[in-house]
């Protein structure tokens, strides 16, 4: 026997075998069933995008109010500042004139000017939702009529104060600018706030009381600042001359004009249509007007303005009288080129006359488009 011959034989270790597939498949899905399902997705995917979309809108207008009761605020804030800044101080000054130098105090009425220069950017610079579009520029209107007034008592004050032959005429002026201030505060009252207001409530805001605050804006201290003796007497000076509708009491019967018709050229402007007006040559607007009232009115300003792209355009015209009953046109020029191929809004404004109650008929908005 060799020596190999004890060596045993390698074992060989079986693997387990994998069992062979089935070759069965999973049961079809009964159509019913598969229709069922897509429907259900379906329907849960319309539910998302329900939701989507009211979140969306719920975000949208929850955005849209806050912007109306910021801008609400602005003003408010701005007219506030306006009072404290501007008319109180202004008021404050010419009743204290007494032991001042004429020049001292032109000069501190001048830096009111400024004042109000700076408060009518500020209001420029304030996000203007289209629901208050006309208030924004109502409002804009009323800090323009301060400022342009106590820029005029600026330059006038001197002269009142100077104890000469031209004080009676400088009075006079004053006299007249302060009733600049009760058109500012006319308005105001009655014309940027009503629209504010009607811009919150369309949109389901609150005002007053609990909710949105409405924005308030001083007259002049009292109305004996509108007569010539008055504001002489304030100034320690003197009037000789107090004739014309801007001094003394105001006349007994109604006082006031009504906005008739606006055209440019042979284009009349209406109320809901765009006009489509060259904007060179300069246009002209004809403004058509009527004394509504019983008395004659003197030194009527009758403003325009363009609105709604690049910085606002601004022109007044003063008719020296007006006869009651009587209708008359005052043509207003463009002294600024006005934005050309998209639709602006213009404004006409017959200013308030003293002892005018109503207000409703001394403007009216429309659209234009300038072209090239």
């Amino acid at each position: 026997m060799s020596f190999f011959d004890d060596v045993d034989e390698p074992r060989t270790e079986s693997r387990p075998r994998r069992a062979a597939p089935s070759g069965r498949r999973p049961p079809p899905i009964d159509p019913q069933t598969l229709r069922v399902r897509r429907l259900t997705a379906l329907g849960v995917g319309v539910v998302a995008l329900i939701l989507l979309i009211v979140i969306v809108k719920g975000c949208v207008d929850s955005q849209a109010k806050q912007a109306l009761k910021d801008y609400d605020r602005n003003v408010a804030r701005v007219a506030q500042a306006s009072d404290n800044q501007v008319k109180s101080p202004l008021f404050n000054l010419l009743s204290h004139t007494a032991g001042k130098q004429p020049q001292d105090v032109a000069t501190s009425i001048n830096q009111l000017k400024v004042v109000a220069d700076g408060q009518i950017k500020q209001a420029e610079k304030i996000n203007v939702p289209d629901e208050v579009h006309d208030a924004q520029v109502d409002f804009l209107l009323t800090l323009e009529l301060r400022r342009d007034a106590v820029a005029r008592i600026a330059s006038n004050i001197e002269s009142a104060m100077s104890r000469t032959g031209a004080a009676s005429g400088a009075i006079q002026k004053i006299a007249g600018q302060n009733q600049a201030f009760l058109a500012s505060y006319v308005v105001f009252s009655q014309q940027t706030v009503p629209l504010i207001t009607s811009g919150l409530t369309k949109k389901g805001i609150a005002v007053g009381g609990t909710g949105e605050p409405i924005p308030t804006m001083q007259s002049v201290p009292n109305l004996e600042w509108l007569r010539p003796d008055y504001v002489a007497s304030a100034l320690n000076a003197s009037v000789t001359n107090t004739s014309g509708s801007n001094a003394g009491p105001i006349k007994p019967g109604s006082h006031g004009h009504g906005l008739l018709a606006v055209s440019a050229g042979s284009i009349t402007l209406t109320p809901g249509t765009t006009a489509r007006i060259p904007a060179s040559p300069a246009p002209v607007f004809a403004v058509k007007y009527q004394n509504q009232g019983s008395n004659d009115e003197t030194n009527v300003r009758v403003r325009l303005q363009v609105s709604g792209s690049g910085a606002p355009i601004s022109e007044t015209k003063t008719v020296p009288q007006t006869k009651a009953g009587q209708t008359g046109t005052v043509n207003i020029g463009l002294t600024k080129t006005p934005p050309r191929g998209t639709v602006v809004t213009v404004k006409v404004t017959v200013l308030p006359v003293r002892g005018e109650g109503t207000t409703s008929n001394n403007s009216q908005s429309y659209q234009v488009l300038f072209t090239g």
